[in-house]
């Protein structure tokens, strides 16, 4: 459907360590045990352990172009989708950052069309 927003969660992977940086909670015994379940997930392949997240809002023209707009957090450690997607968390307002963007993206492009149009109006096409 064309006249609607989609907006998708996706765990991207991490670049910053987990060392130091997943939990700073002044008890460096506790702060390794929660580095060690982290890695651990990583190991796992659970991505949702340790990740950049993104949130993409995507609107499909009828024509079938699409538009994006993202937002992203990273340093993150939920256990899903549905975690991250909690009410109070930061879902909620990365959705708003996301669709932000994707609507910038489209304002760009119409005035960039807007441009072209006028050239386009200016500058008859001929051949030589």
């Amino acid at each position: 459907m064309t006249d609607q927003i989609i907006i998708t969660v996706t765990p991207l992977p991490e670049h910053c360590p987990v060392r130091d940086n997943a939990t700073a909670s002044g008890d460096a015994a506790l702060d390794r045990e929660a580095e060690d379940a982290i890695l651990a997930r990583l190991d796992r392949d659970d991505l949702w352990g340790w990740c950049n997240v993104r949130v993409r809002a995507t609107w499909t023209a009828p024509s079938g172009r699409e538009w994006h707009g993202d937002a992203y957090l990273g340093c993150c450690s939920y256990d899903g989708e549905a975690d991250w997607r909690e009410p109070g968390g930061y879902h909620e307002q990365m959705t708003i950052e996301a669709t932000e963007a994707l609507y910038e993206a489209l304002r760009a492009d119409v005035a960039e069309a807007a441009e072209a149009s006028k050239f386009l109006s200016t500058h008859p096409l001929t051949v030589v």
